[in-house]
């Protein structure tokens, strides 16, 4: 796999592109989000706005989104599920399909 990191990816087919994003999400800094959802660890997530968040990561992209369940923010109300986006959007799953 790592010898397609030096590779642009443009001259690579798809099982090779597949292969070289698996790599880099076990092998780069993604794998601590990816040791996250197999052992069903807790992170602690730093917003750009400084507010911090300390949950579990369900899911997760190589663009960062997350969804996250029992997520704990600093000095705001608990939600059991929320989705966040690499653009630091939220929105509380729970309200959302309330209406």
């Amino acid at each position: 796999m790592s010898q397609y990191v030096h590779v642009p990816k443009s001259e690579l087919d798809e099982a090779q592109l597949r292969a070289l994003e698996e790599h880099e999400i076990s092998q780069g800094p993604l794998s601590v989000l990816q040791q996250a959802v197999r052992n069903h660890t807790q992170v602690l997530i730093s917003l750009r706005n400084n507010k911090k968040l300390l949950a579990r990561v369900k899911a997760f992209d190589r663009h960062s989104n997350m969804v996250l369940e029992n997520v704990k923010e600093a000095s705001r109300v608990d939600h059991s599920y929320i989705f966040t986006r690499s653009c630091n959007l939220s929105a509380d799953v729970d309200r959302a399909a309330k209406g």
